[in-house]
């Protein structure tokens, strides 16, 4: 599926699992992260995901968006972009989170 065709919850599913599958060694460095996060269709789909952060506002996927980018120790002008986003909309929705989700967009934010 090209990533013009993915919804917001296909695009915030896939930098979860990716994030997911990141593999930790014992001094805490992700094997293979920098290759990752410096590959043209991971900067693609995060680009992508940017383009749609306005629809990124149920609890589920600001977690689960969040905690990614936390896990993966990305930065980058899209990732600032889509914090920000997420920062500006979602605090007038706060009250819809579960204590997990919130710990979790916190311990994401932490991490960055």
């Amino acid at each position: 599926r090209s990533l013009g065709q993915m919804n917001v919850v296909g695009l915030v599913s896939s930098i979860h699992l990716i994030a997911k599958l990141a593999d930790v060694d014992a001094f805490g460095k992700v094997q293979g992260l920098w290759g990752l996060v410096t590959d043209a269709r991971f900067r693609a789909l995060v680009s992508r995901t940017r383009a749609v952060v306005a629809e990124i506002y149920a609890p589920r996927n600001v977690m689960r968006i969040m905690w990614a980018f936390g896990k993966l120790g990305v930065r980058s002008r899209d990732v600032d972009a889509i914090v920000e986003g997420i920062s500006r909309s979602a605090p007038s929705r706060l009250h819809s989170f579960a204590p997990q989700e919130l710990s979790n967009v916190l311990w994401g934010i932490a991490k960055m």
